[in-house]
């Protein structure tokens, strides 16, 4: 079945398919605000803190995790991060807020082309250190509209190793087995049907914001690089030569690229009970 912006491949049991995509950059966005915005001087628990006292959607503000570019579903590595809405209400507990709604925004994304190809995403089982955060897991599962599922053992590479051991130790007679056997859960997390107008609008926020700002961003880039290599022009307010608007006539100028917003399809909306 094809999924444009998702990967799709078979999965270690029969007749099993695995529908996904990856990210690129999501969590270490974390560690981007927490050591080089702040420079280490604030610890991960109290930022963790002053963004669970921050309301949902961080007050108008939203972020895109795209500091080194996006895989699914963009797959596009000339993408950028960037913060919108900023005020000077906004306090780093808001930035700290927007940094992980936006890994739950982007998992939304991810997951928009297999609903749209009619796979159902049913709950969200997270895993390594993120799993570890009530607040994070909580955020998940108001924005992508489903049960969260939190691992006991939330390394799966680790318990991923020991369940293919217990088969070829022979203590288990096959994989599926072995997983009932061996995985368990320790918490599950309803969304909250109150957060469902919030985070569906600060989605249709997040979709929309990067096809809006990457032509922007791509000319600031090629025309910084004609700069750096003399080619640009060094007048005041001048743009290179190709490069200027238009002041007559009613049509944009050739130097304008169109921006194109497209709704996502078969996910506009979260799977919120109610």
């Amino acid at each position: 079945m094809e999924t444009p912006g998702a990967w799709v491949v078979r999965a270690p049991v029969a007749d099993r398919w695995l529908y996904g995509g990856a990210m690129a950059a999501t969590g270490k966005a974390v560690d981007w605000l927490r050591e080089d915005v702040l420079g280490g001087a604030v610890d991960l628990g109290t930022l963790l803190d002053e963004a669970t006292a921050t309301p949902p959607a961080a007050e108008g503000l939203v972020f895109l995790p795209y500091l080194a570019g996006e895989r699914s579903p963009l797959w596009d590595p000339t993408a950028r991060g960037a913060f919108a809405g900023l005020s000077l209400a906004h306090g780093r507990g808001h930035l700290m807020r927007a940094v992980l709604e936006a890994a739950a925004l982007a998992l939304r994304h991810v997951a928009a082309p297999i609903v749209a190809a009619g796979i159902a995403v049913d709950e969200l089982r997270v895993s390594g250190g993120p799993a570890r955060s009530p607040l994070w897991n909580r955020i998940k599962a108001d924005v992508m509209g489903v049960p969260v599922v939190v691992p006991a053992v939330p390394e799966t590479a680790v318990m991923g190793a020991g369940v293919i051991a217990s088969v070829g130790a022979g203590d288990q007679p096959d994989l599926p087995a072995a997983m009932r056997a061996l995985v368990r859960f320790t918490d599950r997390l309803e969304p909250d049907p109150a957060s469902r107008p919030t985070y569906d609008a600060l989605y249709d926020a997040y979709v929309a914001l990067h096809p809006a700002i990457a032509p922007v961003v791509r000319r600031l880039h090629a025309s910084l690089a004609e700069a750096a290599s003399g080619a640009g022009s060094t007048g005041l307010g001048t743009a290179p030569a190709g490069r200027q608007a238009s002041t007559t006539g009613d049509g944009p100028s050739p130097a304008e690229e169109p921006v194109t917003l497209t709704a996502t399809p078969g996910w506009s909306r979260p799977n919120h009970p109610g």
